[in-house]
């Protein structure tokens, strides 16, 4: 990791989560690889602007659906030219990050990584997450797509 470069930007959870006592693991997970690594934390970069539903019991097509447009740019300064490196604790289908990168990629981050503790299966579906399919790796080997998470 290159220190000068690299931000964690964790998941934001939207600000009515904290309200019932909810944990914020994401934010901490950053938080403690950040002091650890030495790289800076950019918990205020991106917002969440809604409450979004519980991943959970969604098929793969109704998680994306219900992230699209969840999350907005803050701070451009604290992504531009920068590793950004997204921080989440659980991966599954991996709709959460890919609406987090498309973020930081309008913030200019220069480059677009994912740090995550656990990788999830799902519950209904369990078909190749978007993101990785040959048609969209293409596209990411090209640089239209960055190294998004």
């Amino acid at each position: 990791v290159d220190v000068e470069r690299s931000t964690l930007v964790p998941v934001p959870n939207h600000w009515t989560h904290g309200l019932g006592g909810a944990a914020d693991c994401a934010g901490e997970l950053a938080r403690e690889l950040a002091r650890r690594l030495g790289v800076s934390l950019a918990r205020r970069a991106i917002v969440r602007t809604r409450s979004t539903a519980k991943q959970g019991m969604l098929t793969w097509a109704e998680r994306r659906k219900n992230m699209r447009g969840a999350f907005r740019l803050r701070d451009a300064k604290m992504l531009t030219a920068r590793h950004v490196i997204l921080v989440d604790d659980v991966m599954t289908s991996g709709a959460t990050l890919h609406e987090l990168a498309k973020v930081a990629r309008a913030g200019q981050a220069a480059t677009i990584d994912a740090a995550v503790v656990a990788r999830g299966t799902g519950t209904r579906d369990v078909p190749t997450p978007y993101f990785l399919k040959p048609e969209t790796r293409k596209r990411s080997e090209h640089g239209h797509a960055g190294n998004d998470a």
